[in-house]
């Protein structure tokens, strides 16, 4: 922005500070003034602070500056946003900045499209083992076996396979910016082949754009659990190091893993995908023993024949199911067992009506979310759980929670009042829903250290909006319910932009008396 319309700003401050003064109630102490326009129209609101507490109102007898504002905020950029303190002897303060590009669907409203959440597994430790357990020789005349095998129960002429020149494998490994396992690059330089298995083999010239296609793709809706055996494979949506060399045809990749986890090996085989929503699934140590295994099936008869003869279906869970039914569980009956395996990571309850006792939870060490639906519970039990997200639709004390160092996700149903003061003791909590839960301290919200996602009623946002003029920075805010579009667009025009690094303009003066 030029001089000018640096100049006409500061008019548009004034012009604001004096109806805001003009129009305070008796003995107001500080006016706090939250304005925007966009390209379209403006609004805002001024908060008074009392002495019989704080008064919320529309900004009124200021239709001359906020037209001036949106007059200025016509252009290419989402519009402008002003914060205005002033006092009662017509000192001001005054700030403008950028208004963030923003997205509003239904009632979830997008506020800081690039700002990430901290990645599930980013601080798990890498391999004790940083050598790859696949043999390229082994894993080539695995797959000679298999061809020659799978040729004999299909009755058809031998397979070949063209070679793939050593260009195109290292064109390939420029491009997802590492080096292929060295069996699997053995076998692409033997010649790709994709016939007979459960899965389409990629064609090396193909694997580039399945990669960026994996490590850019929010695949995984739900919590990310721990693959089995534990720390095998980082906690994580999706990977950089991990390479796609499989495709089922319906949205889920066989992939090597080049950064695992503790107790994985550079090189192993990880399952995931659209069709995997709870994390990615540990397959085979390395793709050589992927082939071993499938070999043995052939050889096995694990399989069932199509009745043209000319395609397999391989019985049993050959790869990641069963392992992943054994992650999640769900109780629709009270006299369910909670805990039917200790690989248990994902657990439901619902259909209690009176007092569920959690207890039985310390059999499922591995816990990582929670949803129960009850009349009540004790929170105790789970504070020795690595539990990092809880859905809880009951009465409960969650005194237990206090300091838990890996909730992330909180959602809260209950007629019991949740105090914001022990949710601050929760270094990592990230998302919170409190719109259908009392909460007697709102204006505690912008002390939550990691909070990036806010779910709220909308008499809990004015709510908020009237005891504090401090916001927490939000990536994504949420208004509860069904309003119609112009209430959730109102809303939406209220919610504070990401903090600007360089202000357009930041401004003190006195108003004339």
């Amino acid at each position: 922005m030029d001089g000018a319309g640096r100049a006409e700003l500061v008019e548009v401050c004034g012009l604001m500070a004096a109806a805001v003064r003009a129009a305070g109630p008796p003995d107001w102490a500080r006016a706090v003034v939250r304005a925007h326009a966009t390209g379209l129209r403006g609004a805002g609101h001024v908060v008074y602070e009392t002495p019989g507490g704080r008064v919320r109102r529309p900004l009124e007898d200021a239709d001359e500056a906020i037209a001036n504002l949106v007059r200025l905020a016509k252009g290419p950029t989402p519009g402008l946003d002003v914060a205005l303190r002033v006092e009662p002897s017509g000192g001001y303060e005054a700030s403008v900045t950028p208004r963030t590009a923003r997205g509003l669907s239904g009632g979830v409203c997008l506020l800081e499209p690039g700002l990430s959440r901290p990645p599930e597994g980013g601080s798990q430790p890498g391999p004790e083992r940083d050598s790859p357990a696949g043999d390229p020789g082994e894993a080539v005349r695995l797959m000679d076996a298999y061809l020659a095998e799978l040729d004999r129960v299909l009755g058809r002429e031998p397979s070949s396979r063209t070679p793939t020149p050593d260009a195109l494998l290292a064109d390939v490994e420029r491009s997802v910016g590492r080096a292929l396992p060295p069996d699997l690059r053995a076998l692409y330089a033997a010649g790709h082949h994709d016939d007979g298995f459960p899965w389409r083999w990629l064609p090396p010239e193909e694997i580039p754009g399945e990669h960026g296609y994996i490590a850019h793709a929010d695949l995984i809706a739900h919590p990310v659990l721990d693959a089995d055996p534990a720390e095998t494979v980082r906690c994580v949506r999706t990977h950089e190091a991990w390479i796609p060399f499989a495709y089922d045809g319906d949205g889920t990749y066989l992939l090597v893993d080049l950064a695992p986890a503790r107790f994985g090996r550079p090189g192993q085989v990880v399952c995931t995908g659209t069709a995997i929503d709870d994390g990615p699934a540990y397959v085979a140590e390395s793709v050589t023993a992927l082939l071993r295994r499938q070999l043995g099936r052939l050889r096995d008869g694990a399989y069932t024949l199509d009745p043209d003869g000319e395609y397999l279906e391989f019985h049993a869970d050959l790869w990641h199911q069963g392992l992943q039914r054994a992650r999640r569980h769900l109780v629709a009956d009270p006299a369910t067992p909670l805990v039917p395996d200790a690989r248990l990571q994902d657990l439901t309850v619902r259909g209690v009506a009176g007092f569920l006792d959690l207890a039985p939870l310390a059999a499922a060490p591995r816990l990582k979310s929670l949803k129960a639906l009850c009349g009540s519970t004790d929170l105790a039990p789970l504070a020795a759980l690595p539990l990092e997200n809880l859905d809880l639709t009951a009465d409960a004390d969650l005194a237990p929670l206090a300091g838990h160092p890996a909730l992330r996700s909180l959602a809260l149903a209950t007629t019991t009042p949740v105090h914001l003061t022990l949710l601050r003791t929760l270094p990592r909590l990230e998302s919170l829903d409190l719109s259908r839960a009392p909460v007697p301290d709102l204006e505690l919200l912008p002390d939550l250290p990691a909070l990036r996602s806010l779910t709220l009623a909308l008499p809990q946002w004015e709510e908020l909006w009237r005891r504090t003029d401090r916001h927490p920075r939000l990536a994504v805010a949420a208004l509860h319910g069904d309003p119609d579009s112009a209430t959730r667009a109102a809303w939406a025009a209220t919610l504070p932009s990401a903090p600007a690094t360089t202000p357009l303009l930041h401004h003190t003066a006195t108003l004339p008396t």
